[in-house]
């Protein structure tokens, strides 16, 4: 594969980013440079622009960038998202209808009537919850909203409905989901809480495969060569030319990808660059 015609795409958490959430010098120094000799890199995360900004403003980043899980992308040179899919409303206010019944507390991330960012929900109740609001919180993220109702919510403008619990619980809930034509689903477990789960549902193009190609597409390029470690990045190795999958991923991950490289905390992702197109880059 020619470096002007691929696309590098890269998971953030327990990928590209350390364990305390961070990019490292080397990453970041590397990918800075190697972008300006036309390395053409950009990252997928289930994160929002808000939470993934300091991503994007750190390695200097041209490109657009997945977010959401592919619900989103977005451009920096035009400060604007260049695609988005929302839930459709129907299938929106029956699952949560249908969560709220069941005694779940799902989260739900929409656009509010400004077009801002906004992260509903009415209780905290797993300690994965407690964390990952804390964490974003810390980092000045003022998108969440206690709500008694969601009632407030535009229901044409809801990007995912989420919910945290015991695996077997979302277990059943996924089976169900199965049947819904028009929404994707991901369960996996909560990467900074360990033995906690999270089932994300969207709309159907909102994955990271689509996305991929989506973004490949716009850019005019031909091959994708992806880095993930968990079930949400399935999509996106399916539809790359090339998966890698960090040595800390999930199983399935790792038996879905074209190959295994090192840990995400030693610099897997820019050791593998570095690797592939070392000739390209010092020749420019």
């Amino acid at each position: 594969m020619k470096l002007n015609d691929t696309l590098y795409v890269s998971d953030l958490d327990r990928t590209l980013l350390k364990d305390d959430q961070t990019l490292s010098e080397e990453t970041t120094s590397y990918l800075v440079n190697a972008a300006k000799k036309g390395l053409n890199f950009t990252y997928a995360t289930a994160r929002s622009l808000a939470s993934s900004g300091f991503v994007l403003k750190g390695l200097e980043l041209q490109l657009p960038v997945i977010l959401y899980n592919g619900a989103q992308i977005y451009c920096p040179k035009k400060e604007a998202y260049i695609h988005s899919s929302y839930m459709e409303s129907g299938v929106y206010s029956k699952l949560l209808k249908q969560l709220i019944g069941d005694g779940l507390n799902p989260i739900v991330h929409s656009l509010d009537e400004d077009d801002k960012l906004r992260v509903y929900f009415q209780t905290v109740t797993y300690e994965s919850m407690v964390k990952w609001i804390n964490s974003r919180l810390k980092n000045g993220d003022d998108r969440f909203r206690v709500t008694i109702d969601f009632s407030e919510i535009e229901t044409s403008k809801v990007i995912s409905l989420v919910m945290t619990g015991p695996y077997e619980q979302l277990r059943e809930y996924e089976q169900q989901l199965s049947a819904e034509p028009t929404i994707s689903h991901v369960l996996s477990e909560d990467v900074y809480c360990e033995g906690h789960y999270l089932l994300e549902i969207s709309h159907m193009d909102a994955n990271k495969g689509f996305a991929v190609e989506k973004l490949r597409d716009h850019l005019g390029l031909e091959n994708i060569v992806s880095f993930g470690d968990n079930n949400n990045d399935l999509p996106m190795f399916k539809k790359s030319t090339r998966s890698l999958a960090v040595c800390n991923a999930k199983e399935p991950v790792q038996n879905a990808a074209s190959g295994v490289i090192g840990h995400h905390n030693e610099d897997a992702v820019i050791s593998y660059i570095k690797e592939v197109c070392h000739e390209n880059l010092e020749s420019r």
